[in-house]
């Protein structure tokens, strides 16, 4: 612990930085702000899988054919078109829009001369390269057409000035005239060096950017790594989840689409391209936010005699309910604890494992539909996996395997706890007192 606790005090304010970073944090945040568009086909592919379900649903009372079926799963599919399949595209813009911003530039201009870039290194767009196979080439060409674009409207050489009668709009668009249409032009010739070889910057970084780091990031252990990463980065107070949600959503994103985009295609459940993905992490082993917070908080009630640890267990109990785990974290606290150290990081491990050795095992489907991250738990398991009772009880096993990790450690506060701390011994204390003044009286 002394020595985590010394690294991460000597490169403290380097991790913070990077967190703090525009590129970085703009790319988190453009994750976050897609969110209105991505819930939306998430919910209406949910209530499909309900609704359409051969086991239960419509298709048994109507029969597959009847126009009520065939209108749902049309509308379903446009949806998905218009939101999933179209990911790239919100992520090109705002992630543009969202440097600008920090910048003090003009977001929407900014935006548009990306998403213009993105279409023209992409000249054989298809819905494939808007989805998430083009996460990676919009998220490059956003970065670099905004930092070209703001670097040449820079240059008073480059702008066009009008006259002061002219409109306000109509002089700003003619002073990012020249600035536009030189990023434009550069990005066009660099979109012809790719043609000559036959292959364009989306297919390039698919295949050698992408492509390995989805090997490497589609698996339990990628998973697994990132899942310690950012845990210990909360026990020196560092908001883990931000630190490495850009990383996480650029790794774990597009396997989390390609399952919800499976799902709405018409896959079964149990067929989905990736058996665990970071939805997986988060119902499964999030259980509650950062360290299985639901689980601790719960193994507090149950044994700690703490007077502390049980008045912030009461107050946080709701909140960690809905995965919201900052009250316990910071009330107990987490940071610096070396009392809670090991399991914080140990838990949410151990329930992830336990989690995808059912899925591998065939037990319980991948996670495919996103559901809201405050979903309690089990139920979040439930929707995401299209209603499979199966993903119920795992997800409550889960939260049993946290509760367990955290129980040791929870009894052993107890033994180590400074004299007036204990329950117990502060429902004494008036007693003792009464006695004392008592034998004093007498005396």
């Amino acid at each position: 612990m002394k020595i985590l606790e010394n690294l991460f005090n000597k490169h403290g304010a380097k991790i913070n930085a990077f967190a703090n970073n525009k590129y970085v944090s703009s790319v988190r945040d453009t994750f976050i702000s897609t969110l209105p568009l991505i819930m939306p086909a998430s919910f209406f592919i949910l209530f499909t899988q309900l609704a359409l379900n051969n086991l239960f649903g419509l298709p048994v009372f109507l029969g597959e054919e009847h126009g009520l079926v065939t209108y749902l799963t049309d509308v379903s599919q446009v949806l998905v078109d218009g939101t999933l399949n179209m990911f790239a595209l919100f992520a090109c813009f705002k992630l543009a829009s969202l440097i600008a911003m920090k910048e003090g530039r003009d977001p929407i201009a900014t935006g548009l001369v990306a998403l213009a870039a993105f279409f023209i290194m992409t000249p054989d767009f298809s819905i494939a390269y808007a989805s998430s196979r083009g996460l990676f080439s919009a998220v490059l060409i956003a970065i670099m057409a905004t930092r070209l674009f703001h670097a040449l409207t820079a240059s008073d050489r480059l702008k066009i000035k009008m006259p002061d009668q002219v409109p306000p709009a109509v002089a700003k668009s003619f002073a990012e005239l020249l600035p536009a249409t030189l990023t434009l032009s550069l990005f066009a010739a660099f979109s012809g060096v790719f043609a000559i070889y036959n292959t364009s910057m989306p297919d390039m970084i698919t295949l050698l950017i992408q492509a390995p780091l989805s090997n490497v990031a589609g698996n339990v252990w990628g998973i697994l790594t990132l899942d310690v990463i950012q845990n210990m980065l909360w026990i020196f107070g560092i908001h883990g989840g931000a630190v490495l949600g850009g990383v996480r959503s650029l790794l774990f994103g597009p396997m989390q689409d390609d399952n919800l985009r499976a799902v709405a295609e018409g896959s079964a459940m149990w067929d989905l391209p990736h058996d665990v993905t970071w939805l997986s992490y988060d119902l499964y082993a999030n259980i509650g936010g950062a360290g299985a917070s639901l689980a601790l908080v719960i193994a507090i009630l149950m044994v700690s005699r703490r007077a502390h640890y049980r008045t912030v267990a009461k107050i946080a109990i709701v909140p960690c309910i809905f995965n919201i785990c900052e009250t316990a974290v910071f009330g107990l606290p987490i940071i610096l604890n070396p009392l809670f150290a090991i399991p914080f990081v140990v838990a949410p491990t151990l329930m992830l494992g336990f989690a995808s050795f059912m899925t591998y095992i065939g037990f319980v489907p991948p996670l495919g539909i996103l559901v809201p991250w405050t979903t309690p738990v089990g139920f979040g398991a439930f929707l995401a996996s299209g209603g499979a009772w199966q993903a119920f009880v795992v997800a409550i096993g889960c939260l049993a395997i946290g509760i367990m990790v955290y129980l040791p450690f929870v009894r052993y506060a107890n033994k180590v706890a400074e004299p007036g701390e204990l329950v117990d011994e502060k429902e004494k204390e008036p007693e003792l007192n009464a006695n004392i003044a008592a034998s004093e009286t007498k005396a």
